[in-house]
């Protein structure tokens, strides 16, 4: 994410400062549905699939799905099957931008 600052002239904009994070991006708002899929998964299931590295490489595939689905909908799921179950989260597009406000505010 970048940030820039304009200053305004008579009739022309010029740059005053940017700037940018490179530790910050898709790949964290993706980390933090993660987390919130494996957070509900454990809390309704019983289930605890952090140690489940190919479980957690499904949910980060569905995250990335679930962004993409939020961008034009108000809600999307996580669905990832492990552990002999099917697991399904839903998202809305307000829990997505609570989980991003915290990055964005970083920069």
């Amino acid at each position: 994410p970048r940030s820039t600052r304009l200053r305004r002239a008579v009739a022309r904009l010029s740059i005053a400062s940017t700037a940018s994070d490179e530790t910050r991006g898709a790949a964290q708002v993706d980390a933090a549905l993660v987390a919130l899929a494996l957070k509900d998964i454990r809390r309704r299931s019983r289930v605890d699939l952090s140690g489940n590295a190919r479980a957690k490489a499904r949910l980060g595939a569905a995250a990335e799905a679930c962004k993409r689905s939020l961008s034009g909908g108000t809600q999307a799921q996580i669905a990832v099957e492990a552990e002999g179950a099917d697991h399904f989260v839903t998202v809305s597009r307000a829990s997505l931008e609570d989980l991003a406000r915290p990055l964005c505010a970083a920069v």
